[in-house]
């Protein structure tokens, strides 16, 4: 199956950043999860996605409040409640958590 366009611009930008720390890919792999659900308007919950991709759920669910609170996430509460994403998938940058500042806090 072919990627699309926002997939194929976050792999390249992920190739070029080298990933410079590991906390920045765990982010990066949530984002690619929200973004395959942003379509149909789909929330995940941090558990969701921390099962599936061996992330701590603590460590995940830091990670997500941070991109939250800049307004790259949107988190969504009641019984279908997780995150979304705030953006079009095509509007978000890999250097926006690559080099979030909150987050390379999180790796010292």
């Amino acid at each position: 199956m072919r990627a699309s366009s926002w997939q194929d611009g976050l792999a390249a930008q992920c190739r070029l950043n080298q990933w410079p720390l590991p906390k920045a890919k765990s982010g990066l792999v949530a984002l690619i999860e929200l973004a395959s659900l942003h379509d149909g308007g789909g929330v995940i919950p941090a558990g969701e996605i921390a099962s599936r991709q061996g992330i701590p759920e603590r460590y995940l669910e830091q990670m997500l409040a941070s991109l939250r609170r800049d307004g790259i996430l949107r988190s969504i509460r009641g019984p279908e409640r997780g995150y979304q994403l705030a953006r079009q998938p095509a509007d978000l940058l890999a250097q926006e958590v690559v080099h979030h500042p909150r987050l390379i806090r999180m790796a010292d």
